[in-house]
């Protein structure tokens, strides 16, 4: 009987020989417990190369704890209307300060799902500093229209939103923050996890992520996304860089800690209790590439560049997939399928 693993391996080293991604990370195990039961990394990159654009897993990872710590802090709920924390220096339209908080995180506000912010500010040699960044997004967002009927619709303007927030609250950007949080849950400072701008200066400890056209290279250490490119790197929907380890890493020391555990909790209670999508920071795991995993019952998120992770909080267990597929092009539907498959061999192993 070939073994999950060997299938897993077998699939992944096909995809990687076909081009379709040049490295590939896959992990499971239960978060309660320290060593992963599967592991496998593979790579067509230098030796040194194991750092990937984990995109929008910065709004899992990054964002969502952060305006919970934020609430915590302030003895605020999920419910409170940005206004009641977010500082007088946010200039966005009044009908943004309206909004309760658990509405942005839960991609449910209103808010459109994307807006250029870069036109006109990326380009070959663009270099900006925080306060231009932050300048920047309230410019764009008070050009942007609020919906009359909210829905379900994933919104990167949403949590641009409240990273503009929290860094002009804080007076310090969401990089340092998130240092500020890996510290207080005793994170492993070996692990690189972080903007790219505060990780290894040497392109070559990166996996690259294809040419982009707009800055005119090959992608190595800049993040992917373009409106977080022209703030700098540093956003609330994108910007996390991290190896497969230090994902596994992060979900274990941060679920182990009284503010971890208050975060997955909150997510799962919204899981349970609503029917949307979007929870507060993490996703409802039941979509196609997701529903094989933990039987639909888990939550997490998807990454633009080819990653994701879920995991299962009544279990513990959890599933990671990374990789850099966005080399073989930038849309690719086959990425539905191919998760299906790995997430499908994960979960398999854990039984």
């Amino acid at each position: 009987m070939v073994m999950a693993e060997d299938r897993l391996g077998d699939l992944l080293e096909a995809e990687r020989q076909q081009g379709y991604f040049s490295a590939a990370y896959v992990e499971c195990g239960f978060l309660n417990q320290p060593q992963a039961k599967f592991q496998k990394f593979l790579s067509s990159e230098p030796e040194t190369a194991d750092i990937f654009d984990l995109a929008s897993l910065t709004k899992a990872l990054v964002t969502g704890p952060l305006v919970h710590r934020l609430l915590t802090e302030k003895k605020l709920s999920f419910h409170a209307l940005l206004k009641s924390w977010a500082p007088d220096s946010l200039h966005v339209p009044a009908s943004f300060l309206q909004l309760p908080t658990e509405e942005i995180l839960g991609h449910c506000s209103g808010l459109p799902a994307w807006w250029n912010f870069w036109i006109d500010v990326l380009d070959r040699s663009s270099v900006i500093s925080r306060s231009q960044a932050l300048m920047r997004m309230q410019e764009v967002l008070q050009r942007i229209p609020l919906r009359e009927k909210k829905s379900d619709l994933y919104s990167d303007v949403g949590y641009i939103l409240l990273g503009c927030a929290l860094e002009l609250l804080k007076e310090q950007s969401l990089s340092l923050q998130f240092q500020t949080l890996l510290l207080a849950i005793n994170f492993p400072e070996t692990l690189p996890l972080g903007f790219a701008p505060d990780l290894a200066s040497d392109a070559n400890h990166f996996i690259p992520t294809g040419y982009c056209a707009i800055r005119e290279r090959v992608l190595w250490g800049e993040v992917h996304d373009e409106n977080c490119a022209a703030f700098g790197g540093i956003s609330g929907h994108a910007g996390l860089f991290g190896t497969g380890e230090a994902v596994s890493t992060f979900l274990k020391t941060y679920a182990a800690t009284t503010e971890g555990r208050a975060y997955f909790i909150a997510n799962e209670k919204a899981r349970l209790s609503t029917s949307r999508e979007g929870l507060l920071g993490l996703r409802r795991g039941h979509g196609l590439s997701a529903a094989v995993f933990a039987d639909g019952q888990s939550m997490g998120h998807l990454g633009f560049t080819g990653t994701a992770f879920w995991l299962d909080w009544s279990t513990q267990k959890y599933a990671i997939f990374l990789s850099n597929r966005v080399v073989s092009g930038r849309v690719s539907p086959r990425m539905t399928d191919l998760r299906k498959k790995v997430f499908q061999l994960l979960d398999e192993r854990l039984d």
